[in-house]
């Protein structure tokens, strides 16, 4: 004998169900924005140390490919920087190695690698 019944729909009303929205107790993430000035009390400045530029800003800045400043740091035709396995480039160095060439006309634009 089977004791189960069908449930009749009753009078009763339904139990809602309760979402809840997760609260973190972290600080949300600060935007780029707010990291636009150094906010540590050190800030530590000199000509060796000046802001340093990544591969891409370098390229954006010459208006050439990123594959050609790879190229270029290869055979070091432009000036650069390594920490560990990272390419840097400071922007003082860029751009007086732009001065020096500006002066030499296009022989001093070329590598001599092939091109």
């Amino acid at each position: 004998m089977n004791s189960h019944k069908p449930q009749a729909a009753s009078n009763e009303p339904r139990k809602p169900q309760i979402t809840r929205s997760v609260q973190h107790d972290r600080p949300s993430r600060p935007s780029k924005a707010d990291n636009a000035t150094p906010t540590n009390s050190h800030s530590y400045s000199s000509p060796k140390t000046d802001s340093l530029m990544t591969t891409e800003e370098v390229a954006e800045l010459l208006r050439v490919s990123i594959s050609t400043i790879r190229k270029w740091v290869h055979y070091g035709f432009v000036p650069h920087v390594k920490i560990g396995r990272l390419v840097r480039y400071r922007r003082s160095d860029i751009t007086q190695w732009i001065d020096e060439r500006a002066t030499e006309g296009r022989t001093g634009l070329v590598p001599d690698i092939g091109f």
